[in-house]
């Protein structure tokens, strides 16, 4: 709107003879204003969609805990609000989920724990097996060169 304005300044300018020395010293002031502008409209839509995205996290803490967790991660990823930053945190409380594996199997076919409840086995395409540390999530141990197997249970 106020580019359109000192837009028709110019061309008013130009029409009575101003000097072109002032017609772009204000096509230069439109310019800069006209990116200040779009700057603040992107800074806008990024607060919007982080606020949305926060939104959707809390709406979704009872049915899913998790996606609560990713969609909060988006927000903060997209930019960081308040709004992101308590959604975040009130999944990670929700949340039962202690840690992730970071298996290296494709195609997990089988998880067994130990008896003890110490250790979990995970069991791959191919025989391979990682062995992780159920209080870290850290890998153990590893062993690509068992047969092929068909339950570690």
């Amino acid at each position: 709107m106020v580019a359109a304005i000192i837009a028709g300044v110019i061309v008013y300018r130009t029409q009575t003879g101003y000097p072109n020395e002032a017609i772009a010293s204000t096509a230069q002031a439109a310019e800069a204003l006209a990116i200040q502008e779009k700057d603040h409209a992107e800074n806008e839509a990024k607060l919007a969609t982080s606020r949305e995205l926060a939104a959707a996290s809390l709406s979704n803490l009872d049915i899913d805990p998790e996606l609560s967790i990713l969609l909060a991660l988006q927000a903060e990823a997209t930019i960081h609000t308040i709004e992101s930053e308590t959604s975040l945190r009130r999944g990670l409380v929700v949340s039962q989920l202690k840690f992730a594996l970071n298996t290296k199997n494709q195609n997990i076919q089988s998880i067994a724990f130990s008896p003890d409840g110490t250790h979990l086995a995970t069991a791959g395409n191919g025989g391979y097996i990682q062995i992780w540390d159920t209080m870290t999530g850290l890998e153990v141990l590893e062993l690509d060169s068992v047969p092929e197997y068909t339950d570690i249970t």
